[in-house]
Parts: C-alpha cells; structure tokens; sequence
C-alpha cells in the first residue's frame, strides 16, 4: 500500500463508494429528460420520466439481441435475472416489451420490443453516441497516464464485486 493513512484512505473510500453509487443507480436527469422528449414522439415522451437509465440499457440490450429469451438478458448485464424479470415485467406494462412463447414450450419466454421500445432504445443509441463524443472532449483534458490510472482503479472496483 502506498503511503496514505487509514483515516484519509477512509474517507476517500467512502467518497468514491457514494460516487460509484450514485452512478450506478441514478435517475434518468432533466436535461436528458428534456432530450428525450425533444427528440421522441408522444408515445414515449409520457415514458421517459418512468424510466432509469439501467432501463434504458436494458431496453437497448433487447433490441440489440430480438427474440432473446428472458434467460438470456443477464449474459448481457451486470443485472441479476430476478431484477432482469421485474424490469421486462414493467416494460411489458407500459407497453415497450412483448412477451411471447415458441409453440408448445411454455419454458422459455422470448422478448420483442414494441414500436415504442424500438424508438426508445434507437434514441438511447443515439443519446450514447452524443454523450460519447461529450466523454472525449473532457477526457481530452487529462493524460493517457491519468486515464490509465482511473481505468485500472474502475476495473479493481467492479472485480470486488465477483470476490
């Protein structure tokens, strides 16, 4: 361990932790809000404010994968498959998921995105390649040493999660 004190590496750790916490569950914010609205039809602008932004990754991941069965979504995302289902169970309320079964098997339970689920997830692809080129030019600020620096720290804090 480098030379850093309990109380200080405390502190910055609990700092870190509540910043990756408010990351990994944060709301969908009203200036994206707003973009979604400007750019969507009446359909889905009345759904965006139902939504989180791991909905929307999940909604994306569905289009990128048609007619995956509900099984299958958790090799795609760090969602666990109980949360998975209640996430498709509340997409299929507001009308963005179809359920369906092949045949006679009543086992597996295929996904299809509706038309305002296919819209939904073309603008969230969309939104990324907005907020990508955004991530770039602040990224652009800092040194290839201090990215790597912060992409290590990122890649130990997600590998805490499989120990």
């Amino acid at each position: 361990m480098k030379n850093i004190n309990n109380e200080t590496l405390d502190t910055l750790a609990n700092q870190i932790n509540s910043e990756l916490t408010t990351f990994r569950n944060r709301e969908i914010d009203p200036q994206t809000n707003e973009w979604f609205k400007q750019h969507s039809s009446s359909a889905v602008r009345d759904l965006i404010t139902k939504l989180k932004i791991t909905d929307l990754d999940l909604i994306t991941i569905i289009e990128q994968y048609p007619e995956s069965r509900l099984s299958d979504l958790t090799q795609f995302t760090n969602v666990r498959q109980g949360t998975v289902s209640k996430m498709v169970n509340k997409f299929v309320k507001l009308g963005l998921v179809a359920k369906y079964h092949q045949g006679d098997n009543l086992k597996n339970t295929y996904l299809q995105l509706t038309t305002s689920g296919t819209e939904l997830a073309e603008l969230h692809i969309e939104f990324h390649r907005i907020n990508q080129q955004k991530m770039k030019k602040a990224l652009s600020d800092f040194s290839a040493a201090d990215l790597q620096v912060v992409a290590n720290f990122l890649q130990r804090i997600n590998e805490l999660d499989g120990q």
